[in-house]
């Protein structure tokens, strides 16, 4: 996985790189983790299992749902993604995962950066010659 942080005013921009469609939906629920938790020791007795299904208009709309929906567990219900298990992207709007979430716990994690919201600015999911590439805007 590669990705970079990019200056954007009062947003914090993305830019992550993976190898297959799958990978790279996989690799920014990761990167959304990094950027709100940094580094997250793992709790693996406690792990959570959820079946998710997202559905979006193109492959843009599924990603920002996709993240949104990792945002809400995170800040709504306390769940920290951990992995997509199988996570397969079916006709480019729909989504569907097996995910494991850790619980959120004081002490253990600690928040590095709050992001409010996924946002559709300049968001961009795009294949360019053997990879896949996503540019998204985390508003703070």
């Amino acid at each position: 996985m590669e990705y970079s942080m990019i200056d954007h005013t009062a947003d914090l921009g993305v830019w992550i790189r993976s190898t297959t469609l799958n990978q790279l939906f996989k690799d920014a629920a990761k990167v959304l983790i990094r950027l709100s938790l940094g580094e997250v020791p793992s709790v693996e007795d406690n792990m959570e299992i959820k079946d998710l299904e997202i559905e979006g208009s193109d492959l843009v709309d599924l990603m920002v749902r996709w993240l949104g929906e990792i945002l809400y567990l995170l800040d709504g219900e306390r769940l920290i993604f951990w992995e997509a298990q199988h996570l397969q992207i079916v006709g480019e709007t729909k989504l569907q995962a097996v995910a494991q979430f850790i619980p959120f716990k004081e002490g253990i994690h600690s928040w590095e950066t709050y992001i409010k919201a996924v946002t559709y600015h300049q968001a961009k999911v795009e294949q360019k010659d053997a990879w896949w590439e996503a540019f998204l805007i985390f508003d703070v």
